[in-house]
């Protein structure tokens, strides 16, 4: 029985934190704790670090932070494939949260995820879960922070792919 009640308490999405601005400037994100009077800041690598204030948040707020991460670690971009593997070893380790379960990406960019309670398997692109609040409030807080930062990757390459692939007017000198 206290196995039950112990896991109920642990297992359980509780939201203790929650976001109150972000600086893109300098990276760093202010958060209330529940029943705390006063914020505290984090800088964005301190945050990916802790990962239960990323699991205490709301899931729509997980998923608007991922998405100024995203468009802050694009702004550096030298840090972006690093990124990668912290964001999968994070979601990964906390699978057992959230009925949808975040398995691979492919190539074009879409995210494979299996529904626990019906056991069926979805393919969409991240930019279409983000979208849908049922849908998003169906993962844990990790992962839909990471398909926040996959959205907002997506949206930055796509707007970068259409200003460099603008044709060019040629005019000949003479």
């Amino acid at each position: 029985m206290i196995k039950y009640i112990r896991k109920l308490l642990f297992d359980a999405i509780i939201i203790r934190y929650h976001l109150h601005s972000i600086n893109m400037k300098n990276g760093k994100c202010t958060f209330f704790m529940k029943n705390k009077s006063k914020p505290f800041r984090l800088s964005f690598d301190n945050l990916l670090e802790d990962a239960d204030i990323i699991l205490g948040m709301d899931t729509r707020e997980a998923c608007y932070l991922g998405g100024y991460y995203g468009h802050f670690v694009r702004q550096r971009t030298s840090a972006c494939k690093k990124q990668k593997n912290r964001f999968m070893l994070l979601t990964h380790l906390h699978m057992k949260k959230g009925r949808y379960h975040i398995l691979s990406i492919n190539r074009a960019g879409e995210i494979k995820y299996h529904d626990r309670r019906l056991n069926q398997y979805h393919t969409e692109h991240p930019i279409n879960i983000v979208k849908s609040n049922y849908k998003i409030n169906l993962f844990s807080p990790a992962q839909v922070f990471y398909m926040g930062y996959l959205a907002s990757s997506h949206l930055i390459e796509k707007n970068n792919s259409s200003i460099h692939t603008s044709p060019t007017h040629l005019t000949l000198v003479s």
